[in-house]
């Protein structure tokens, strides 16, 4: 009696780690060494049909393994402001993030990191004072909460004067699950606000929820869902929903060995292109052969499966070979492709980009 009550021990000891261990959790610790932004660096994050942030708390699963693209991407650059730009400003930025044409002024120190402007095509806001956006360290539970005063100038040189108060919090962390069974320990980062813009026309109330996921080992957020809620003074109500997910994150085909712009040109057995990404109704591939080789070429989802064999096994002279993609013959649905290359077993790869 007393061996098999040990081993009922050993037993349910053993049960209760493996059912702990399906999910390895760890907290994420957010500090300006790891996750502060640095000048030059480039993202690109692809947009999915909204996901919902789910709830707070510690130890969460947050499932986004199932998501669909919807083709559209925005690409983000830390970039150095010039002269012009510092002037316009009340505070002087260290960094300008352009986001497809969108500009967001930040200064970065070593403890904080705040926005201090923004400028497009319509519109230029300068704060009064920084809005900050994140403080280093910043784990489970950190909280910042702050006001907010604004002014926002039009193109047709009429202000919008915007008030109100935010708070930024680390309020849960656990496992986020991404398109092709990635997994990572994540710390959720909520940005909220509300604020009143006053024009000469009218008063709107905003209200925006955005949702950080951040990850120990990338610098970025892994995913990012924005909740918005605009109240005009003559009723109208607009809503809006989106999720993004950085491309740097996903799959790629096990065996894929992804060639960077610098390394493009000098292949050592081949040169890889493809026009255009994102695309439409067509791209057209196009590599370069520096010897007689044996190719394949085929395109993969983000979860490295295969969708479509272009070429298998095929014994090609030196030279130039252009192929189209059809979207409508491969029935390609919105999002994010892989283009694999193999010339005499080296394997290039090629992210390619479905629009809506």
């Amino acid at each position: 009696m007393e061996l098999i009550m040990i081993f009922m021990k050993k037993y349910i000891s053993l049960f209760a780690f493996l059912s702990i261990s399906v999910f390895s959790f760890s907290q994420v610790t957010i500090d300006y060494s790891s996750h502060a932004p640095v000048l030059g660096d480039f993202n690109s994050y692809l947009s999915v049909d909204f996901i919902s942030p789910g709830e707070s708390g510690k130890n969460i699963v947050w499932d986004f393994s199932g998501c669909n693209f919807t083709g559209k991407t925005t690409n983000s650059v830390q970039m150095k402001p010039d002269a012009g730009e510092k002037a316009m400003l009340l505070i002087e930025p260290t960094f300008v993030i352009n986001e497809n044409g969108n500009l967001f002024y930040h200064e970065v120190t070593e403890k904080t990191y705040s926005l201090t402007g923004f400028k497009n095509d319509d519109f230029l806001i300068v704060y009064e004072e920084p809005l900050k956006r994140m403080v280093y360290p910043f784990s489970y539970s950190s909280e910042i909460t702050g006001t907010l005063k604004a002014v926002a100038t039009n193109i047709k040189n009429s202000e919008v004067e915007i008030n109100g108060n935010y708070k930024i919090q680390a309020d849960a962390f656990g496992v986020l699950i991404l398109p092709g069974n990635i997994k990572k320990n994540v710390l959720r980062v909520c940005q909220s606000s509300s604020t009143v813009q006053v024009s000469r026309c009218q008063e709107v109330i905003v209200d925006s929820y955005k949702y950080m996921w951040y990850s120990a080992e990338d610098r970025y957020p892994v995913v990012t869902a924005v909740i918005t809620s605009q109240h005009f003074s003559n009723g109208d109500v607009k809503n809006f929903e989106e999720t993004w997910i950085n491309s740097k994150v996903l799959a790629v085909p096990e065996t894929a060995e992804v060639m960077s712009p610098e390394s493009e040109g000098s292949a050592e057995l081949a040169t890889f292109n493809v026009f255009p990404t994102p695309f439409n109704e067509s791209s057209e591939i196009n590599f370069m052969l520096t010897d007689d080789a044996v190719v394949s070429l085929s395109m993969h989802g983000v979860a490295g499966n295969k969708i479509k064999t272009i070429l298998d096994e095929t014994s090609l002279k030196a030279g130039q070979y252009n192929f189209n993609i059809k979207s409508a013959e491969s029935a390609l649905k919105p999002g994010m492709y892989f283009l694999k290359l193999s010339v005499n077993d080296k394997i290039y790869s090629k992210k390619i980009i479905k629009n809506q």
